[in-house]
């Protein structure tokens, strides 16, 4: 049974440049609130964003995509205009509750880095609710990570709390996933933007839990819906590592390497990646 809850909308305007309407508001889930914004009409299509922005890491496609399509994008919580969690939540239980909101019984869903690893995961419990899935710069979760990456995370976190919020967001805004995208200003000013109006996601007092035993990683083999990997040929090597580990695991994967991009893919060349999805879209419709 899908759940009714209360929304409380924000405002209804026109997307930039004139495009469709977009529908604006929260809705209540359990603990917390979740932002969304939809637009457009067509065949229904998610949108989740990464850990180094929100909702707006896809400015570039979410216009585009409401022209053809019912778009959905969203905060995470303690992204953007979500509230921070205060308790462990499942992302996948809200990307469930998001879809009956927006009464999207089957959507294409696209994620790029932890919003990728989100979206393999939903396609693999909730395949019913799934046309495509395209993942951006991520692998499924259960590989295991250098430990340098984890350090480098670790290292973040430690400073945040210890109140050097400065020297944190300069070391993750440079992390190796971005080599590209800092040599691009505008691209640039975007994330650091970004990265900076959600520095408070480095100290939540939780985070959430959707363990899978077995793990993502070792289900691939489940999927049956199209899907496509694009891959950055310049992202982290670990990264590109998963990637290809998931694409090869996942019968009959699409898998597309952008050259000259890397983890954000979709804001450093946007018209092609725009173009790479909408061919894929097609497919798969």
């Amino acid at each position: 049974m899908r759940t009714r809850a209360m929304i409380v909308f924000v405002a209804s305007a026109a997307c930039a440049g004139g495009g469709a309407r977009v529908e604006t508001g929260t809705l209540p889930v359990a603990g917390g609130e979740l932002y969304f914004e939809v637009a457009g009409s067509g065949e229904p299509i998610v949108l989740i964003h990464g850990g180094f922005g929100d909702r707006r890491m896809w400015d570039d496609q979410f216009d585009v995509l409401a022209r053809d399509y019912r778009v959905l994008r969203y905060d995470h919580r303690g992204f953007g205009r979500s509230p921070a969690p205060d308790t462990t939540y499942s992302p996948v239980r809200d990307l469930i509750h998001l879809l009956d909101r927006a009464e999207m019984d089957r959507a294409h869903i696209v994620g790029n880095s932890l919003g990728g690893a989100l979206a393999l995961t939903f396609g693999i419990l909730h395949p019913e609710r799934v046309r495509s899935l395209t993942v951006v710069a991520s692998g499924a979760d259960g590989f295991r990570y250098p430990q340098a990456d984890i350090d480098a995370i670790t290292e973040v976190v430690a400073l945040m709390r210890g109140g050097k919020e400065e020297e944190a967001l300069t070391k993750w805004l440079a992390n190796p996933m971005l080599a590209v995208v800092n040599t691009k200003p505008e691209v640039k000013a975007r994330v650091e933007r970004m990265v900076r109006e959600n520095a408070a996601i480095w100290t939540m007092p939780a985070w959430p839990q959707q363990p899978l035993t077995p793990p993502a990683a070792r289900r691939l083999d489940r999927l049956r819906m199209p899907v496509l990997i694009v891959i950055g040929d310049r992202d982290a090597r670990s990264v590109r590592l998963f990637a290809d580990s998931t694409a090869r695991m996942i019968p009959g994967a699409e898998r597309v390497v952008m050259e000259g991009t890397d983890h954000l893919p979709h804001m450093e060349r946007p018209e092609e990646f725009n173009r790479i999805l909408a061919a894929f879209l097609r497919s798969a419709d």
